[in-house]
């Protein structure tokens, strides 16, 4: 069943392959990358641009590269590029090579450039959380679609940060959402269980994957008072599809709209809920909400090149091909929060389920996010809110 409905979907979603065929092997900002990118132009951004080479810019080509890619930075000048910047840039170059400029024009930053050499320096030192900041504030993870079924393949459930968390004696509770309600639905559900938490006196750090994001973002602007928020130190965005997906849009007009009301009978899902995540919907309910900026808000995005993708995502990275850089499900502009920094994670999609260095990582942020909303030390990012 589950292989005929995939069948359908690729079908109908217009290709299911990506073939990547220029191998690649150096460094972009102190990231490895060993894979296959979509062009040549990649190649050479991330082996060449960066690097004084006499012998690379003797090559006419990798002077004629230089010279597009120069004139890409002088044309977005300091600005984070726009969803709408990044579909172009795919378009007329790769789509490999708009994310990966996505993922320098945010590293410009120096606050997100700090963030960022933070977390690497726990990752790489593999700290223990200290004792007194591990005591310090109750973890409320709220998870992603269907993660009672779907969740251990999915990392929907958190059961890897969970486990983290409870090694380490950080109070913790996984937020009853309905697996597969609605944004509104689980906006309201989740302001009940941090109204709940409120009368225990502790700090609360949010931790939200995927679909869970737009209903924190909706309860953090909207659903809790001043007073209510003032409990909640940080709000950790793991891959949130905060203005939703494309995907869903695709589905809405016939005939894709007859395999989506097919699926959603067959699974026991809401057509409706599964509809509050489309593109429509999310991006009204994003620009509505109440800004805020007395929470630390940090993003975890990963940032996949067409050779990365796990099997989870390569069914739905090439639907998405045509609208620009994205992880699988949304688009990279598209999980950015307002007034947040952000973690990239380069080479990972939305699923962040391969590599067995995912306990480390999770303790890594566990302990940046704990060291920062505790301390109260982070700086304010310039970078605009992405639209």
């Amino acid at each position: 069943r589950r292989y005929f409905i995939a069948a359908l979907i690729c079908a109908f979603l217009a290709g299911c392959s990506l073939a990547p065929s220029v191998p690649v092997d150096g460094q972009f900002l102190g990231y490895p990358v060993q894979t296959a990118v979509d062009s040549k132009i990649v190649k050479f951004y991330i082996e060449d641009y960066f690097v004084e080479d006499v012998e690379a810019a003797q090559s006419e080509e990798a002077s004629e590269n230089a010279k597009k890619i120069d004139q890409i930075y002088h044309e977005q000048g300091t600005d984070l590029p726009s969803r709408e910047q990044l579909q172009l840039i795919s378009q007329e170059y790769s789509i490999d090579f708009a994310s990966l400029f996505f993922v320098d024009r945010l590293l410009a930053d120096n606050c997100t450039a700090q963030v960022n050499q933070e977390y690497q320096q726990f990752l790489s030192l593999s700290q223990d959380i200290d004792p007194e900041l591990a005591s310090s504030a109750m973890v409320l993870f709220v998870p992603g679609w269907n993660y009672l079924k779907k969740g251990d393949y999915t990392g929907a459930n958190f059961a890897s940060s969970i486990k983290v968390a409870a090694e380490n004696n950080i109070e913790h509770a996984l937020v009853p959402v309905l697996p597969v309600g609605s944004v509104e639905q689980n906006a309201q559900i989740l302001a009940e269980q941090i109204r709940s938490q409120i009368s225990a006196g502790k700090p609360l750090i949010l931790v939200g994957a995927s679909s869970a994001a737009p209903a924190i973002h909706m309860v953090l602007g909207d659903f809790l008072t001043e007073s209510e928020r003032s409990s909640v130190l940080a709000w950790v965005n793991v891959g949130g599809i905060l203005q939703g997906t494309p995907l869903v849009d695709r589905f809405q007009s016939w005939p894709q709209r007859g395999l989506l009301n097919l699926v959603a009978w067959w699974n026991g899902w809401s057509t409706q809920a599964i509809l509050s995540m489309n593109t429509e919907n999310s991006r009204r309910r994003f620009s509505e909400i109440t800004p805020f900026q007395d929470i630390l808000i940090l993003n975890y995005l990963g940032v996949p090149l067409s050779g990365q993708l796990t099997k989870y995502a390569k069914g739905t990275y090439p639907a998405l091909r045509s609208y620009g850089p994205n992880d699988g499900l949304t688009l990279l502009t598209d999980a950015i929060a307002p007034n947040s920094l952000t973690l990239v994670e380069l080479g990972q999609d939305h699923f962040f389920t391969q590599g067995q260095e995912l306990e480390e990582k999770t303790q890594a942020l566990m302990n940046l996010v704990l060291t920062k909303a505790m301390v109260g030390n982070w700086c304010e990012t310039n970078l605009p809110m992405v639209r």
